[in-house]
């Protein structure tokens, strides 16, 4: 499962760590690898999600078509459930990514 050399993962949710293992056949079935660029690092909103490790960015830039993208972010949802909210962010920039978050319906952010 490859990771962007910057990830940290020490104290990543179980939850996440099922979510970056379901995401592997689906990035898989469109030829495309599944790279987790972020997760306990980098910079993001003070309520992140990401800084309590129940977030995670895996690339997306590398797919050209955005149609295929759409599949992937169907399929992630599709097999992740509603306990996770899925996104497409920064679309077009370098930065951009599919964000997964694990937010249980009910429980606030941060």
């Amino acid at each position: 499962m490859p990771l962007k050399s910057c990830v940290r993962l020490h104290g990543i949710s179980p939850e996440i760590l099922v979510a970056y293992i379901e995401a592997q056949p689906i990035f898989k079935k469109y030829d495309y690898p599944c790279i987790m660029t972020s997760c306990k690092d980098g910079k993001h909103s003070k309520t992140s999600l990401h800084y309590v490790g129940d977030a995670i960015d895996l690339r997306s830039k590398h797919i050209p078509a955005m149609s295929t993208k759409r599949l992937i972010i169907k399929e992630l949802i599709e097999a992740l459930g509603d306990e996770f909210d899925i996104m497409l962010e920064d679309i077009g920039e370098p930065r951009e990514h599919i964000h997964i978050e694990f937010q249980p319906k009910g429980v606030p952010n941060g």
